[in-house]
């Protein structure tokens, strides 16, 4: 079973699918989710598509490990576990899909290392807060989550409450968000400096981030948008079949965009 072994020791899990030399694209999953999300978008995978697909979980979900300290948990780990899965699997550049927690996660990413993207899906997701008092409205929230499963016994549910306090919770004191200009805010404010073509795929019925996706694909200077009509915030379960049409789609467009780069919008 193949590990990925971040800067701080705790073990990734990771595995493949596609074309081993095809071009790389790495699944996110959202929060409390892991890799087994996406096992009704691996038929679109046989070893003669154009793609080389990882998917991975993040720490303290699925297969991968919590750590010796819950402590250890923020969107700085989040970003490096992700540079982890790159360095384990021999990957320069790669295609980054995020679902909820898992695309806002990957835009960090793209903050911190441009130079290793060659473009998104943004899956019902969005780029945070653009005010405190929205993000700590959401902090609040995240806290009460969090609880739910500190209360339990399960040492993976546990694991999961710590991850909801540190990294999805958004924290001003995290060492990602010190190192940006406007701290958590810098997301929402730098989608117009975004210049990696993006796909974005959302559900006409995902109240969250039905809002948040069209806002994004106004500010992205290159990207499309695709809505699904009565599609939720897990419909590549739920309705496979219209998220699987959308997503070979938005990679086909992608994967023109790595053979010949595009400078406009979609």
């Amino acid at each position: 079973m193949p590990y990925a072994q971040s800067t701080d020791g705790v073990s990734i899990w990771y595995e493949l699918h596609g074309n081993q030399n095809g071009i790389p694209v790495i699944f996110s999953h959202g929060f409390a989710f892991d890799s087994s999300m996406w096992s009704k978008q691996l038929g679109l995978f046989p070893p003669s598509c154009p793609f080389r697909v990882i998917l991975y979980d993040m720490r303290a979900h699925g297969k991968s490990t919590v750590g010796t300290e819950h402590l250890n948990i923020s969107k700085q780990t989040q970003v490096e576990d992700l540079l982890a899965v790159y360095t384990a699997c021999g990957v320069k550049k790669a295609i980054l899909l995020g679902h909820s927690m898992g695309g806002h996660d990957n835009l960090l990413f793209v903050l911190k290392y441009p130079e290793r993207v060659n473009g998104c899906i943004l899956y019902g997701t969005g780029p945070g807060f653009g005010s405190d008092k929205s993000r700590l409205a959401w902090n609040e929230t995240a806290t009460i989550m969090a609880q739910k499963y500190l209360d339990h016994t399960d040492t993976r549910r546990i694991g999961l409450g710590h991850f909801c306090l540190r990294a999805f919770r958004q924290h001003e004191g995290d060492a990602l968000y010190k190192t940006l200009p406007n701290g958590p805010l810098t997301l929402a404010k730098v989608l117009p400096s975004i210049t990696i073509p993006v796909e974005i795929v959302v559900g006409s019925a995902d109240r969250g981030f039905l809002g948040a996706s069209r806002m994004m694909h106004k500010k992205l200077p290159v990207s499309r948008y695709t809505e699904i009509e009565g599609g939720k915030h897990l419909m590549n379960i739920s309705a496979a079949d219209a998220f699987n049409s959308a997503l070979e789609n938005a990679l086909d467009s992608l994967r023109r965009h790595v053979q010949t780069p595009v400078q406009s919008k979609m």
